[in-house]
């Protein structure tokens, strides 16, 4: 009688082990292999203990041409999945259901367009809801793919998304709410798409953004309130567009801004007080545009700015005092402008610490 008890316990546990595991045989192929090699499940994909994939699971690079719905179900424990680098040109509806710990989920395409002598194939499209379920996901990389523009909606329900790259896509518009609900983001990368205009409330609603890059875009301006509310936005990289012209609140509201680059810009004047409240602005790069002035008092809020370029502009004047306040400036670049007699004697540069960079001709310099 005592014998009883015993059996029930060790058909009880049989019984759990069976439920604790699951075919996986039917799979895309690449998956199915995946997986068996995360377990150590040797051959046996009639039986495989799907919980214990606790960490990576990597098909980068596996050539991957189409994954089905299914293919990541009882993963609920995956940390990062990376399909990085494979042959997909989109997704299907559901296919990351179920990875609700997930925490970095890499996508990126290949950066070269030819591999082994085969084009290169990327992602062009991606569904609404693809990335429903994935409310633990801190880091999402999207780049060197070729989205021209994405649903707006594809990111909702990401709370925790930390870092998103969609960067070397080809990009030309974003929908306005896209970005919704992504209050955790702290790092965005857009640059290098074909984007020319944006929204003006594309950025609402980031508050936790620290770094924003949008070069090597073509943007021509910028809508004024662009970036109101990104408090504690560092990093704003501008550079390599078309921008021929900026709003003057354009950087309002950016007082923890540490660098702005503008260069390889169209920039042909800059509106009195554009730089106002960047008290903790330390990095201004404004080189390579088609400057002939600067307003005077432009730079006057900047008094924890270490490096400054001016280079490659045609400026030929500059005003007086206009970097008085720059104490604390390393370095200034002004070479290749169109200055006739201007030398680091000047009145002007009295008072500065800085290294500064002058051509030593007097003749005026192409611009």
């Amino acid at each position: 009688m005592k014998a009883l008890p015993t059996i029930l316990v060790l058909i009880a546990a049989t019984l759990s082990v069976k439920a604790e595991t699951s075919n996986i045989c039917g799979r895309t192929p690449e998956v199915r292999d995946a997986i068996l090699q995360a377990t150590s499940a040797a051959d046996d994909c009639a039986a495989v203990n799907l919980a214990s994939v606790t960490e990576t699971l990597s098909l980068h690079g596996k050539q991957l041409t189409s994954l089905k719905a299914g293919d990541f179900d009882g993963l609920d424990n995956l940390r990062t999945l990376l399909l990085g680098q494979n042959r997909l040109t989109t997704l299907p509806i559901g296919i990351f259901a179920g990875l609700g710990r997930l925490e970095t989920l890499d996508l990126r395409g290949h950066q070269n367009d030819m591999i082994d002598n085969q084009l290169t194939v990327r992602l062009t499209t991606l569904p609404v809801g693809v990335f429903e379920g994935l409310g633990s996901l801190q880091s999402l990389s999207l780049r060197y793919n070729e989205f021209t523009t994405l649903p707006e909606g594809l990111f909702d329900g990401l709370e925790n998304l930390e870092y998103l790259s969609l960067r070397y896509n080809l990009l030309t518009t974003l929908p306005e709410g896209l970005f919704d609900g992504l209050s955790s983001l702290q790092v965005l990368w857009l640059e290098d798409n074909l984007l020319k205009t944006l929204p003006e409330d594309l950025f609402e609603g980031l508050d936790s953004l620290g770094q924003l890059t949008l070069w090597g875009n073509q943007l021509t301006t910028l809508p004024e309130g662009l970036f109101h509310g990104l408090e504690n936005l560092q990093y704003l990289g501008l550079e390599a567009n078309q921008l021929t012209m900026l709003p003057k609140d354009v950087f309002g509201g950016l007082g923890n801004l540490q660098t702005v680059q503008l260069h390889y810009n169209r920039l042909t004047g800059l509106p009195a007080g554009v730089f106002d409240g960047l008290g903790r602005l330390e990095y201004l790069s404004l080189n390579r545009n088609e400057l002939t002035t600067l307003p005077a008092g432009v730079f006057d809020d900047l008094n924890n700015l270490k490096r400054l370029t001016l280079g490659n502009n045609r400026l030929t004047t500059l005003p007086a005092g206009v970097f008085d306040d720059l104490s604390k400036l390393k370095r200034l670049g002004l070479k290749r402008n169109r200055f006739v007699g201007l030398t680091k004697n000047d009145p002007l540069f009295a008072g500065l610490m800085a290294s500064i960079e002058l051509d030593d001709q007097t003749q005026p310099e192409g611009g």
